[in-house]
């Protein structure tokens, strides 16, 4: 049976479109590409606007939730891997990067160094939670009972996500009349997201009892209307107090946080990529054996610069531990982390041409800014696993 969006339900949706709008703001730190804007607004396209179709049109759960599936996976190459439109087979293998993005990204968004950009599939989890997100409040709000009111919470799990795996250092703070408000912007956006669930709840309350009234008044059967009315008012009033509760706490924890009333933690403290420094043979054996006769004159690899303010030299390998025998990378020695390319900046180019050096530390310059690009056959694979130190400044690749 096909049904229409009244005001009640538009309202909701409008709050649902907002909420989507502050939970991207509050990504923006993590990827700063207008892109980011795209995904949401994609995502809320195939996760609300999809629902709210299937319940114009009659469609079951069952056929709403296969066509939203069907629809992430048509748009999550072109929309969340842009580097996926450049042949059919990179479109096909788009999908795969956003199936496996959409689940196991969060660990690659994790390890890489922020902004990430448009850096390969990190896009994909981010589509991923606005189609979920939106598509359960699309779900529980078209809703008719005291359950809508739990349409807040996937919202809110959206908004949560920017905080969650943004920088481990805050913003700036901000001067506020007489006050500083140390991470401003989170703290402003986190408070818009409770303030607008809150308003929501209290508006939507309102206008189904102004509903309810004006059914009841019109009711020519027994005394039993209103009266149910009223219970369902009850518990409507009910739910929607618990989940006001829990928005602000949600709300008030991610303030707070952020302003430095808590300790503020966020998953990128938590997570380290897997590296394979440590099992290598430590550098030096290799060094030595550069000076065999037959190794001698081999070129290990060629460098040629572009630009003013020429490196003094490259990093090949920084070794911070000496246990009396040998010299290795220590555990402490600081996180590996992926550089995302960054584009549109000048700067003083260094081309290194790899020729007999096969080691998994890959000569860079001091201080590199951004991430190398890669040549040759295995350029998707070696950019995919290049890691750079972010306390010595030494690279590895692990392909």
């Amino acid at each position: 049976m096909r049904r229409r969006v009244d005001g009640i339900e538009a309202v909701g949706l409008a709050y649902l479109t907002g909420m989507v709008a502050v939970g991207t703001a509050l990504a923006w730190p993590v990827y700063a590409t207008p892109r980011l804007w795209l995904v949401a607004g994609v995502g809320t396209l195939v996760g609300g606007g999809l629902v709210v179709l299937g319940r114009a049109r009659g469609w079951s759960g069952t056929t709403t939730a296969l066509t939203v599936l069907a629809a992430y996976l048509l748009v999550v190459g072109p929309v969340a891997v842009p580097s996926s439109t450049r042949s059919v087979g990179g479109l096909v293998a788009g999908v795969g990067s956003g199936l496996t993005g959409a689940v196991l990204g969060w660990k690659q968004l994790l390890t890489l160094s922020l902004p990430a950009e448009q850096y390969q599939a990190v896009l994909a989890p981010f589509l991923a939670a606005v189609v979920v997100a939106t598509a359960s409040a699309a779900g529980l709000s078209l809703r008719r009972g005291a359950g809508v009111s739990w349409a807040v919470l996937p919202l809110l799990a959206l908004a949560l996500v920017g905080p969650a795996f943004g920088p481990v250092q805050p913003e700036p703070t901000a001067q506020v009349g007489p006050w500083l408000l140390p991470d401003a912007r989170t703290v402003v956006l986190a408070l818009a997201a409770v303030g607008l669930s809150v308003v929501w709840l209290g508006l939507r309350d309102r206008m189904v009892r102004a509903r309810a009234l004006r059914l009841a008044s019109v009711t020519t059967a027994g005394g039993g209307g209103p009266r149910r009315s009223l219970a369902r008012g009850v518990v409507r009033a009910g739910l929607a107090a618990v989940v006001v509760v829990v928005a602000a706490a949600v709300g008030v924890a991610a303030s707070a946080g952020a302003a430095g009333v808590s300790e503020r933690r966020v998953l990128r403290e938590e997570v380290e990529p897997v590296l394979a420094v440590q099992r290598e043979s430590a550098p030096l054996d290799a060094y030595r054996a550069f000076f065999a006769d037959d190794a001698l004159d081999a070129a290990l690899f060629e460098v040629s610069v572009t630009g003013e303010d020429a490196p003094d030299r490259l990093v090949v390998a920084v070794l911070d531990s000496y246990d009396g025998v040998r010299f290795t990378v220590s555990a402490g020695s600081g996180t590996f982390a992926r550089l995302p390319r960054v584009t549109g900046r000048e700067g003083t180019e260094v081309e290194v041409t790899i020729r007999d050096w096969s080691a998994v530390w890959v000569p860079v310059p001091e201080d590199l800014e951004r991430a190398p690009v890669f040549g040759g056959a295995r350029a998707d694979q070696l950019a995919a696993s290049f890691f750079v130190s972010g306390s010595t400044g030494a690279a590895v690749q692990v392909a």
